[in-house]
């Protein structure tokens, strides 16, 4: 891994491990000064009002990754892998097992333990080894893990989960193959249930695809190195997960922010490339309208993506947003249009604006939303799409799909591609007075309103949105939340219409640019005095 991360990742580790050494903690881009970490539980005081994530990341002793990639050795890590190794001796004593009440979801939460077991992997192959008592603890950690393997909570963590045993169980002294076993049963079953057919994982989010990635490639790295040869399931299901990367990846090198996703939580999409071809892992994948449901699009310098897929798979919405259907846009290398992205997991306002559909690019009913949801990761049921293709007399994407919230309704929104110009038209059937579109920029975007709207960037116009003759325009100011614990302000777009709305995205602005529909679907379309009947 060290070779495929880019030197700036080095210094960034270098830099948080020393902090973390000298008592300033960061995670989630929150700091505390705490002096002696090992002594920190879910609610002390020292950490009151930081998310849970925070505390399991450091009960997972992620500055131990940040102290290996950031030294090349432990000869020249200037007393912090003293410290640091010092803090994991001291953790292993202060948090036994079953130590308090509530002990499973705090240091002994089976996430933290996964964390846990391959930090302390990491650093053993980092320090030639580790000394009796780490060594005693991983396989306490493995020993744990084994029996408490999350099964019930499923998604992303079985692979935390299946990678860890592996991991470890490669890991520890005399090399127990009923750990790496066990593990690649995890991982066999997750390969089987997790991927959709184009190499998607399934919770739909780039943010936990590339966790996941990440951890298949661990795992073919790991097997590769030893006598056994890597079983075909893996090598197959972590090369088409690698390929799909690009299909979620903006032109500015960055993941679309669908779902629960952030910038900075795993490496870049180009690392995990670069440690692909290092692998020999080079497939390729293209996305599939009855599976992943991604949609890509160009217009000379202009990007387009539309998450044209179901919301997620039943039982597993925790990460799932009110987006079904939503567009997002790039000019070159710039994003224009944004999702939303995530602050934290903590139930509240900024929870609940993250995951609702006013906050995304898509249409509904005003006031209403899609499904029901609450809390950290409650929602009430999957969204499933309808998607049509075809390319006749344009190129047409149309996504139906129905809801059962607390308004029923039937949303479809159709994607047609022009000469210069992409069509998107919305059709609602509900008992409401009036629908909404929304469109949500970059925070550098500046947005003019005349009779179309101007999208710049800097000093430089880098796209058109002609609203329909009917739609009302509003600018509102809203929330974006590009790393968890960062907010910025930026502008939306608002369209509103009684049943039908729908905008044209253009380079140039567009003369007389009308759509006319019928029972919800595009049937005209007269640009610059060009017609097209659909």
């Amino acid at each position: 891994m060290r070779q495929a991360l880019p030197e700036s990742h080095e210094r960034t580790c270098r830099q948080a491990s020393e902090s973390f050494a000298a008592g300033e903690i960061t995670f989630l881009n929150r700091t505390r000064s705490v002096s002696d970490p090992a002594t920190v539980r879910p609610d002390d005081e020292r950490i009151e009002s930081l998310p849970r994530l925070w505390y399991l990341k450091l009960a997972g002793f992620e500055p131990v990754e940040w102290l290996v990639l950031g030294f090349d050795e432990p000869s020249t890590a200037d007393g912090v892998a003293e410290t640091i190794q010092t803090w994991l001796h001291e953790f292993a004593v202060e948090h036994p097992i079953g130590a308090r009440p509530g002990y499973l979801r705090g240091a002994w939460t089976p996430y933290a333990v996964c964390h846990r077991i391959l930090n302390l992997c990491l650093l053993g192959a980092w320090a030639g080894g580790l000394d009796e008592q780490l060594s005693t603890y991983l396989y306490k950690n493995l020993s744990f893990l084994s029996r408490n393997v999350e099964r019930d909570v499923g998604g992303n963590h079985l692979v935390e989960n299946g990678i860890a045993l592996v991991a470890g169980g490669l890991a520890v002294s005399s090399p127990d193959t009923s750990f790496c076993q066990q593990g690649l049963d995890v991982l066999k079953q997750v390969t089987e249930q997790q991927f959709l057919s184009d190499g998607y994982h399934y919770e739909r989010s780039p943010m936990y695809h590339l966790a996941v990635t990440d951890r298949l490639l661990l795992a073919v790295s790991l097997l590769s190195a030893g006598p056994a040869d890597v079983p075909e399931w893996l090598r197959t299901t972590a090369e088409d997960a690698v390929a799909f990367i690009e299909h979620v990846t903006g032109p500015d090198g960055e993941i679309a922010l669908l779902n629960d996703a952030v910038y900075g939580e795993t490496h870049t999409p180009a690392t995990y490339r670069r440690l692909a071809d290092r692998l020999d892992l080079t497939g390729t994948t293209t996305p599939e309208l009855d599976a992943s449901g991604i949609v890509r699009r160009s217009l000379g310098p202009l990007s387009l993506l539309l998450d044209a897929g179901d919301s997620g798979p039943s039982g597993q919405l925790g990460h799932v947003h009110n987006d079904p259907a939503t567009v997002l846009l790039w000019h070159e290398n710039r994003p224009v249009l944004t999702d939303t992205g995530t602050f934290d997991y903590s139930p509240g306002e900024r929870r609940r604006l993250a995951r609702s559909v006013e906050s995304h690019n898509t249409a509904a009913p005003r006031g209403v939303e899609p499904v029901t949801f609450g809390g950290r990761f409650l929602m009430d049921e999957p969204i499933e799409t309808e998607v049509a293709r075809t390319d006749q007399p344009l190129p047409t994407v149309t996504v139906r799909y129905e809801t059962n919230g607390t308004v029923r309704y039937e949303h479809t929104r159709t994607l047609v591609e022009g000469p210069r110009w992409w069509l998107v038209h919305d059709a609602i059937d509900a008992p409401v007075d009036q629908i909404v579109s929304r469109l949500h920029t970059a925070p550098s975007i500046k947005v003019s309103i005349e009779s179309a709207v101007s999208l710049r960037d800097g000093d430089r116009r880098v796209c058109v949105v002609t609203p329909s003759e009917t739609a009302a325009v509003q600018r509102l100011e809203t929330k974006y939340f590009p790393a968890f614990g960062v907010e910025q302000e930026r502008v939306a777009l608002e369209l509103s219409s009684a049943d039908t709305v729908s905008f044209f995205v253009s380079r140039q602005p567009l003369d007389r640019a009308r759509v006319e529909s019928a029972d919800g679907s595009v049937s005209r379309i007269v640009v610059d005095g060009q017609e097209w009947s659909l």
